[in-house]
């Protein structure tokens, strides 16, 4: 007759045991199903926490992790999927390796070059994406790179942020620019859990940072610029020409807050400003979110509807209030790029 231990750790296992562990399973069963009205709102999250377990692993994993779960995910399902609540758990599984495989796409998708070591004085050629003119700080450039030096294409970074202390050169986006200047790789976090800038970076495809040892000098004979960059030079024209209306009509510190709040650009707000703004906890205000794109929203799909709504002939036979949120849509997607589409305002 099997004692205690046998009875636990043995290889048969008690009629009591077997009750009690059918007796849980039926229990969550019946849970489960009570809350199918739900399963579907749990998607998003399991989803989530794939991405979230393909951050936390110390190591990259190989692509061959991720198509083995998507497939044993999709096994899992088109197996349970005919026992109760069989269709729940499969989904979720599925879910869960389709989070994760999506992180990891991501991750491959944005490779690219990434400089292994300084290099000093070097050449920098490429187009400008973006030029940050800060009032209290030295100026940022952008570059889509064109060359860097003798590096070749395997090894030149895709994209270089550089700082320069020239407050008179203002190149636009678009431009072909060149310059001397001194590159580093993106830093690594300065502290076990710190700000890992060099993710960051990976994913914004920003291969190396620097400082400019040049001048910023326009680029003879450049290559056709990519298509994108066209299209946000055509947008970056209207908003630095909004910009500019506004510092006509408000100089100084007010003018800096409202082009913040307008055109997302915060680098005419002084220093001492934004610390101060951060102390008060009004700091979120500044980054272009929510809040703005409701205001903006919500203010046009007023106007639009009412002045629709003036029309009688419009306002009894159809159905404006679908246009002015038609209008609203529109109205939201042109702030969106006139703000300059962060991750706050896209978000949104």
């Amino acid at each position: 007759m099997p004692n205690r231990d046998e009875d636990v750790w043995g290889g048969h296992e008690s009629p009591q045991r077997r009750g009690t562990l059918a007796r849980a399973a039926g229990i969550a069963v019946r849970a489960l199903e009570a809350e199918a009205e739900r399963w579907f709102l749990w998607l998003p999250v399991l989803f989530a926490a794939g991405i979230v377990t393909y951050f936390a692993l110390s190591t990259e994993p190989a692509p061959r992790v991720a198509v083995a779960l998507l497939l044993a995910a999709l096994g899992l399902l088109l197996t349970v999927r005919r026992i109760p609540v069989g269709l729940a758990l499969g989904g979720a599984c599925l879910a869960f390796a389709l989070g994760f495989a999506t992180a990891q796409l991501h991750t491959e998708a944005v490779r690219a070059p990434v400089l292994a070591s300084e290099l000093r004085h070097v050449s920098v050629a490429g187009f400008v994406e973006k030029f940050e003119t800060r009032r209290d700080k030295r100026n940022r450039l952008t570059l889509r790179v064109i060359a860097v030096g003798d590096l070749g294409p395997d090894k030149r970074p895709y994209r270089v942020r550089i700082s320069t202390a020239s407050k008179k050169t203002a190149p636009r986006t678009g431009d072909a620019v060149t310059l001397r200047a001194t590159l580093r790789p993106p830093p690594e976090p300065v502290e076990p859990g710190g700000f890992d800038f060099a993710r960051r970076a990976w994913f914004d495809r920003l291969g190396a940072t620097g400082y400019a040892t040049g001048r910023i000098e326009p680029l003879a004979a450049p290559p056709q610029p990519p298509w994108d960059i066209s299209l946000w030079a055509a947008i970056d024209s209207l908003r630095g020409s909004v910009n500019d209306r506004v510092r006509a009509a408000l100089p100084g510190e007010t003018g800096g807050i409202a082009i913040a709040l307008i055109t997302g650009e915060r680098g005419g707000i002084p220093q001492q400003m934004t610390e101060a703004m951060r102390d008060s906890g009004l700091a979120h205000v500044l980054a272009i979110s929510g809040l703005h794109m409701v205001i903006i929203a919500d203010t046009v799909f007023w106007l639009a509807r009412a002045l629709l709504a003036l029309v009688p002939g419009l306002a009894l036979r159809f159905p404006i209030k679908k246009w002015a949120a038609a209008i609203a849509l529109l109205a939201g997607a042109f702030y969106l790029a006139l703000s300059g589409a962060a991750v706050p305002t896209v978000r949104a």
